[in-house]
């Protein structure tokens, strides 16, 4: 039997219901929480590593937009919608070449 290499669980717990049921969790496994935490798409689960790319993408925008608000570089961009397209565009390329 060929196993995962997925680090195992990340928080796995065991508890009893009140009718004295034992119940085993074993949660998410240790790469897909780095996965999440580190915000690396890696975690072999391909919806996930869609939201952390979305993510990524957002906070690099984020950070983006406020150099553009707070510089002299790109004092041309004067709407807010010039400026958001721009930190978005910013966001692409850097995602692109890491």
């Amino acid at each position: 039997m060929d196993k995962k290499k997925d680090g195992g669980p990340a928080f796995p717990s065991e508890f009893e219901t009140e009718y004295g049921v034992r119940i085993k969790s074993q949660g998410m496994s240790l790469r897909v929480y780095a996965a999440i935490k580190l915000k690396v798409p890696d975690s072999d689960i391909d919806w996930l590593d869609e939201m952390i790319i979305k993510s990524r993408r957002n906070d690099i925008a984020v950070k983006a937009m406020q150099s553009l608000m707070t510089g002299t570089s790109y004092s041309h961009l004067k709407s807010k919608e010039e400026i958001s397209e721009g930190s978005y565009r910013i966001a692409d390329v850097i995602i692109k070449n890491t």
